[in-house]
């Protein structure tokens, strides 16, 4: 069954492409999955808009965490998914995660998916400077989000992470 979800989070969203555009210039849109598979685009107001690349990184992935009030999505990232540090190098934006943050996951792969598609699409949406995003663990690149090691997880994020279709 969870396979099933995975898949038609991955094919909605291949489907949908990805046309959404920021209409507010207070407002951040935020990727959540949808129970019923599929994405919902969530649109958050701030009053203090964020300025800098790093600030509204630091928003999308906190805002990530909470869940929103609809009940039809639910939250992509674990409550306590705390950022070490981001910065970017030209067009690739690095997201460096605490290996303490990777034990909040379940293991599965459809969570996996989940995370890292929410976490591009927001980005996509948000960050037009920024094509691919690199996920580092303790400031190193790794190969999955495994919290039980390395080769723990099942999907590969050893490689840059593009965020529109080539």
């Amino acid at each position: 069954m969870a396979l099933l979800t995975a898949f038609l989070l991955v094919f909605k969203s291949r489907r949908a492409g990805r046309t959404i555009r920021q209409t507010a210039p207070d407002a951040l849109v935020l990727s959540y999955p949808h129970r019923q598979g599929g994405w919902r685009e969530v649109r958050r107001m701030r009053a203090d808009y964020p300025g800098t690349l790093e600030e509204k990184t630091r928003w999308i992935v906190a805002e990530l965490t909470r869940p929103d009030s609809d009940p039809a999505v639910f939250t992509p990232l674990p409550e306590t998914f705390p950022l070490r540090s981001v910065f970017s190098d030209g067009s690739r934006l690095y997201l460096d995660i605490s290996a303490a943050a990777l034990g909040d996951l379940s293991g599965g792969s459809m969570e996996e998916i989940v995370l890292l598609e929410s976490l591009k699409r927001s980005f996509a949406v948000n960050l037009p400077e920024i094509d691919q995003v690199q996920i580092l663990v303790e400031g190193s690149p790794r190969r999955t989000l495994g919290g039980g090691g390395e080769d723990a997880g099942h999907i590969n994020i050893l490689d840059p992470l593009p965020l529109r279709p080539r």
